[in-house]
């Protein structure tokens, strides 16, 4: 029997050892791709797939270059509702 196991099957001792250091690998990496967000001078974002392709993230650089905050984007009910024609026929004609 694995002597770090109580019991067959049961919880390890050193489980909450490994918890802690879990979240700590965890809160890491998420600090990481903050700053990568943050620091890309391109907009990140996503969207649902289905219409009418509403955002679920977009990065809080978008202010910068678009006028409008990340959380105005986000409430709106589609994309196109976002932006203006031109900038719909310009993000599709990039997307061919």
């Amino acid at each position: 029997m694995d002597e770090r196991h109580a019991e067959p099957g049961g919880p390890r001792p050193d489980m909450a050892a490994d918890l802690i250091r879990l979240a700590a690998e965890l809160a890491t990496s998420r600090a990481r791709l903050a700053h990568l967000v943050r620091s890309s001078p391109a907009v990140i974002y996503s969207l649902t797939a289905d219409p009418p392709h509403r955002l679920t993230h977009v990065s809080e650089n978008v202010a910068g270059g678009y006028g409008y905050t990340a959380s105005q984007l986000l409430q709106v009910s589609g994309l196109t509702e976002a932006i203006s024609v031109d900038e719909a026929a310009e993000a599709a004609l990039a997307v061919r």
